[in-house]
């Protein structure tokens, strides 16, 4: 149970800013290996263990938490989300163009067909103008109010900012505030 909650935890909430960032979401069984990035897998043996997941986000709590009181806000989680789509554009964006090019977005690494990608490209460019705005390419982050539906999810003690052991043990069963309560609201 701890490591299917860890699977789901480090899918949902360390790939949420990654993957839709790139246009393309994972169903929410997808098959195969989980998806992690790289550093996720610290002996590089191809794999993730439940000890290299709960490492990595643990450390991924810390860089969260930019104000160093043990909890997330979602403030914080929503700045993190911004952040990490902001790196994924500009990592893409190969050429420092403030813009990405048909191939610049080709090139991502979303393992789909390019002929997917080029189509996501025209549908998602606004303007018409051969490129993608970071205005434009956040069009495909998924919905603001996931991020919000993730963190009431997780947050099972219902005092509205998550603790390590909320965020490590992923979103409680039944949804939004249904999951095991952990004591009384933080004073």
């Amino acid at each position: 149970m701890m490591k299917r909650k860890l699977f789901y935890l480090g899918l949902s909430v360390g790939m949420a800013a990654l993957l839709p960032s790139a246009g393309f979401a994972f169903p929410s069984a997808p098959p195969g290996p989980p998806p992690f990035p790289a550093e996720f897998d610290a002996n590089s043996d191809g794999k993730v263990t439940a000890e290299e997941l709960q490492t990595a986000l643990t450390a991924q709590f810390v860089k969260i938490d930019t104000n160093t009181d043990s909890f997330i806000s979602l403030k914080e989680l929503q700045a993190w989300h911004q952040t990490k789509q902001l790196e994924h554009f500009n990592a893409l964006d190969v050429d420092v163009s403030a813009s990405l090019s048909l191939t610049e977005f080709e090139a991502a690494d979303t393992k789909q067909p390019v002929a997917k990608a080029s189509k996501l490209f025209t549908l998602i460019d606004a303007d018409a103008n051969q490129s993608l705005s970071l205005e434009e390419f956040t069009v495909l982050e998924p919905g603001k109010g996931e991020v919000i539906r993730q963190f009431a999810a997780t947050d099972t003690n219902d005092d509205s900012q998550l603790s390590e052991r909320e965020f490590l043990a992923g979103p409680g069963p039944g949804g939004p505030g249904k999951g095991p309560k952990q004591g009384g609201k933080k004073k």
